[in-house]
């Protein structure tokens, strides 16, 4: 039966979970090649406020600023009454390049999400994860099964062939594997509202306010406090 579970799913998504780890692969680079080329500050160089100043300043119809996971820094702003994203440089505020995302990277992030799908490729891909993480557990228990125990996951195996090799890159590569799945289809049920995250709660927006002058956004206490590399959230709006 644990056999059945286990060789059963992997034929049925094979095609799906490949399609999943080399996209995924490919996005977990984006980042890294991003950073390369990134203007980072050092550490207590540029605070959340300091950046919002030199950004407004530069760019007086700044409406949200936004730093990705590559530490690059982004300022989404109107002009000629139409939408436009700039990258800057934390230190001045300064515009370095035009923000257009990749055509080859936008198609590639669809098709990990969503298998070029839309909801439908969401839903597949979370079911993917989670039959991943059934293909992982199964795949575990029948190794130990074989080899005689937990404890002889840390030791050399015997035999030779197909089956040792795959018995060594399953124990080396499960964890990355059920830490993914687990992962994906933790976020495909957020998506879905299967489950709902507690770790962000908005800001509620204020009742009223005073109508007076707005203070500099430098002057902010709060965002004075927060340095750029301890910025969190994705977005920062300026409006």
């Amino acid at each position: 039966m644990l056999r059945k579970l286990h060789g059963l799913p992997s034929l049925a998504v094979m095609l799906f979970v490949i399609t999943l780890a080399c996209t995924g692969a490919v996005l977990s680079l984006m980042p890294t090649f991003h950073r390369a080329v990134a203007v980072i500050p050092a550490v207590g160089e540029v605070s959340v406020a300091t950046l919002a100043q030199h950004v407004v300043t530069h760019f007086p119809q700044a409406e949200r600023i936004e730093r990705d996971l590559s530490g690059e820094v982004i300022v989404h702003y109107q002009q000629d009454e139409k939408s436009h994203a700039d990258l800057v440089n934390p230190l001045t505020g300064e515009s370095i390049a035009p923000h257009r995302p990749s055509a080859v990277m936008v198609w590639v992030k669809d098709l990990h999400r969503s298998f070029l799908l839309g909801d439908m490729g969401r839903i597949m891909a979370g079911v993917t994860a989670g039959f991943m993480m059934l293909i992982c557990l199964s795949g575990t228990f029948l190794l130990v099964r074989r080899i005689g125990g937990w404890k002889a996951l840390v030791r050399p195996f015997k035999g030779k062939g197909g089956k040792r090799i795959h018995s060594e890159l399953a124990r080396f590569a499960v964890l990355g594997l059920l830490l993914s799945s687990l992962t994906g289809a933790y976020m495909s049920a957020l998506r879905f509202g299967v489950f709902t995250d507690h770790t962000y709660v908005e800001a509620e927006f204020p009742n009223a306010v005073s109508g007076g002058l707005p203070a500099p956004v430098n002057s902010l206490i709060a965002l004075k406090n927060i340095d750029l590399s301890e910025l969190r959230e994705p977005h920062l709006s300026c409006s």
